[in-house]
């Protein structure tokens, strides 16, 4: 039998010969293996699942098969609603039986969590994140397929096939307050609430009076606008605008335009 994982395939031969050889195949690509050997392959993309095969030669000649195995293939998207979206296949092996899938959170730190065990073929998860954990915004996941194995020679073994590795990666999001009053002593600065900061890669925000002149300007995310002039006193009472430019890990750039009512 083989029990390939998708991204890094670890055996150990047992071909009951000294000397004899093995060929591991993975889309007619054919890989010599020693007794114990490892590879990493690609999945092939394109929305194609790789499938594994494995061949053995011993010392008289004799060529033996094995099955086919299609791993598991995992599937990824970071949602704006502080959720990452997980999507798999099936694991496929002609002598496979009662077939539970184990998924995993893998944290930047490389501690891994089994977060959820899927034992009714749902082939999907949604992880929960915390939009005050700075580490939920960097996660990565992968799914173990834990297989019981009913072999032709009516031996029971219980395998466990490792999918390709999805990474994600949450977006900044931007909440903006409507208000700020000059004489508050526990909020007395105006400023974006930005959820996942640590993922931005450049910062602007602007706020201007009622005639377009700038009054704040900054590229730091702890600074805010207190509603004062340089000389401390307080700016006139009104409606003011404010311009917030955000550039995101990825590159992709988002801007926030508002109003903000300033109160004595």
């Amino acid at each position: 039998y083989v029990a390939a994982p998708s991204s890094t395939f670890d055996m150990t031969l047992d071909t009951g010969a000294v000397g004899s050889t093995a060929t591991f195949y993975q889309e007619n690509t054919i890989l010599p293996l020693q007794t114990a050997n490892s590879v990493t392959l690609p999945y092939p993309g394109g929305g194609l699942l790789p499938t594994f095969l494995l061949t053995t030669r011993d010392l008289c000649e004799a060529t033996f098969e094995s099955n086919t195995v299609t791993p598991v293939q995992l599937f990824g998207s970071a949602e704006i609603s502080y959720i990452n979206r997980l999507n798999y296949t099936a694991y496929e092996n002609p002598f496979a039986t009662d077939v539970i899938y184990e998924i995993y959170r893998i944290e930047e730190s490389g501690s891994t969590t089994l977060v959820a065990t899927d034992d009714n073929g749902i082939f999907t998860y949604s992880d929960p994140l915390d939009p005050e954990e700075d580490s939920d915004a960097n996660l990565c996941y992968v799914v173990v397929a834990v297989a019981t194995l009913e072999l032709p020679d009516g031996e029971v073994r219980q395998v466990r096939s490792r999918s390709n590795t999805v990474c994600l990666a949450q977006k900044t999001v931007i909440w903006m307050p409507n208000a700020l009053r000059v004489s508050s002593a526990t909020n007395g600065s105006f400023k974006p609430l930005l959820v996942y900061e640590g993922q931005l890669a450049a910062y602007t925000f602007v706020v201007y009076n009622r005639w377009g002149g700038e009054v704040f300007a900054t590229n730091n995310p702890s600074d805010g606008w207190r509603g004062r002039k340089d000389d401390g006193r307080p700016l006139p009472q009104g409606v003011y605008t404010y311009r917030v430019v955000v550039e995101q890990a990825d590159g992709t750039r988002e801007q926030r335009r508002g109003t903000v009512t300033l109160l004595p």
